[in-house]
């Protein structure tokens, strides 16, 4: 998961690790990810 990619590199450098990142592409997901996305956004709001 990349939003996490920040603490996990943080953890593996002892706070030194320094990442840069940009979008390449949209890409579409399956119906069985969105309805777990939505499902997923639903329970923290």
């Amino acid at each position: 998961n990349l939003l996490n990619y920040n603490a996990d590199l943080l953890d593996a450098t002892s706070g030194e690790g320094v990442f840069d990142m940009e979008l390449s592409h949209y890409q579409e997901v399956s119906s069985d990810t969105l309805t777990k996305l939505i499902k997923e956004k639903q329970l923290i709001t």
